[in-house]
């Protein structure tokens, strides 16, 4: 069975869609402004692995297949177009190369165009992503060089000039584990900025205290706030135009866990 989750009057209403049987553990779902139709991840059958999209909605017996070998899928806010994954990767493996097996797709729901948002491959994080218009999409990627230096990117994509902007995030230079949950970009409120966290320190980098990238909607101007206190972990959380929330490090049990508010200037 797959549960759902959609917006209702005074909080959200959860029920179960019994006739869905899905076998993936996590399907990804993301919902059309409707708040009654959406789309889901699962592998076409119980024979074959390839992942692909489908679509459900309400008065129709069986999900339809939307997008055959994509996983991931992500509405936009204005729910005219989705991106996906057209190629599961996030799996480590001796020759991983999440730049080179990893391509992100786009299709207009309107005009039925589709379109690889090419050269970008990265990954569709479950939120965040999109701009608040609809009309740029955010997405974190690893460069792996001849070396295997990992190099962390903000792709910032256009879907009217299908153009991309590349930052360059300095100093999250090393591969990604199977911990993802912080490859998100996360559009502040007006759409004016993105933040994204730093990769949070590891066992053995006492000098690392985390932070947050801030980059304008345009990529220009990319800076890394750092805390002046404490361990910053987690991803931004933003609660107006120019503040964000960032959690500390866990703390030990029974203590609570402290939240930075942090302010923008300019």
């Amino acid at each position: 069975m797959l549960p759902a989750s959609a917006p209702a009057s005074g909080g959200h209403a959860v029920f179960w869609i019994d006739q869905i049987p899905v076998t993936d553990a996590d399907p990804h779902v993301t919902w059309y402004g409707d708040s009654k139709t959406f789309l889901y991840q699962d592998i076409l059958d119980d024979r074959k692995s390839t992942p692909s999209v489908f679509r459900f909605r309400p008065g129709e017996q069986l999900p339809k297949l939307y997008l055959f070998g994509c996983s991931r899928p992500l509405l936009a806010p204005t729910g005219d177009a989705v991106v996906c994954v057209g190629v599961d990767t996030l799996e480590p493996g001796q020759a991983r190369d999440l730049e080179s097996r990893q391509p992100v797709g786009m299709e207009d729901l309107k005009t039925g165009d589709f379109h690889w948002v090419a050269p970008l491959r990265t990954w569709v994080p479950n939120h965040a992503g999109w701009s608040p218009d609809g009309n740029r999409i955010a997405l974190i990627g690893y460069a792996i060089d001849s070396t295997a230096t990992a190099t962390r990117r903000l792709y910032i994509h256009s879907r009217i000039t299908r153009a991309n902007t590349i930052v360059d995030l300095a100093g999250d230079d090393r591969r990604p584990d199977r911990d993802h949950s912080q490859d998100i970009a996360a559009w502040s409120p007006d759409g004016n900025w993105i933040a994204v966290a730093k990769l949070g320190p590891r066992f053995g980098e006492p000098n690392n205290k985390g932070g947050v990238w801030i980059v304008t909607k345009s990529g220009q101007g990319n800076t890394l706030l750092v805390p002046t206190e404490g361990v910053w972990r987690g991803n931004p959380i933003w609660t107006g135009p120019k503040t964000f929330l960032i959690g500390d490090q866990e703390p030990a049990p029974g203590l609570d866990r402290l939240y930075w508010l942090v302010e923008i200037a300019g």
